[in-house]
Formats: structure tokens, C-alpha cells, sequence
């Protein structure tokens, strides 16, 4: 199972701009998201930002930061 905090589980801006129901909706999903996550053996995010987020519904030793992309310092062969 993937999950990812693509739409914002606790950080989408658009949750503080938005009615009451909204507001209640969103809060009734959170048994389900904790629930998967608990199930889970591992979770991957793409930085540390999305870590800290997850890091606050599970214990930190699940989750495993994956970077997007490459870093060409991290290339770099040495010539000796």
C-alpha cells in the first residue's frame, strides 16, 4: 500500500480557509489515515518535511526518506 501526504493530511492550506463541515469532514478521516498507518511497515517520503509530518502519527523508525531525483555531489567519482 502506498500513501503519500500528496493532499496535505494535516498541513493543507486550503483547511484553514474552509466552512465548519469541511473542517469536521476532514477531522472524521483521521481514524482511517491512523489506522493505515499503524498497518504499515514501512513509509516512504520524499524529504524530511513529509517525515516530520508522518513522524507525528507513527513511530519514526517506519519511515525511510527516498529522495526525488539525484544529486550530482553524491556522483562525483574520485580520481585518485
Amino acid at each position: 500500500m502506498v500513501i503519500s501526504d500528496q493532499g496535505g493530511l494535516t498541513t493543507h492550506p486550503d483547511l484553514h480557509n474552509k466552512d465548519v463541515w469541511t473542517k469536521i469532514l476532514y477531522k472524521m478521516q483521521a481514524p482511517m489515515i491512523h489506522f493505515i498507518i499503524n498497518q504499515s511497515k514501512k513509509i516512504i517520503t520524499a524529504n524530511e518535511y513529509e517525515k516530520k509530518i508522518f513522524s507525528e502519527l507513527t513511530d519514526e523508525n517506519k519511515i525511510e526518506v527516498v529522495r526525488n531525483g539525484i544529486n550530482l555531489e553524491n556522483m562525483k567519482a574520485v580520481i585518485n
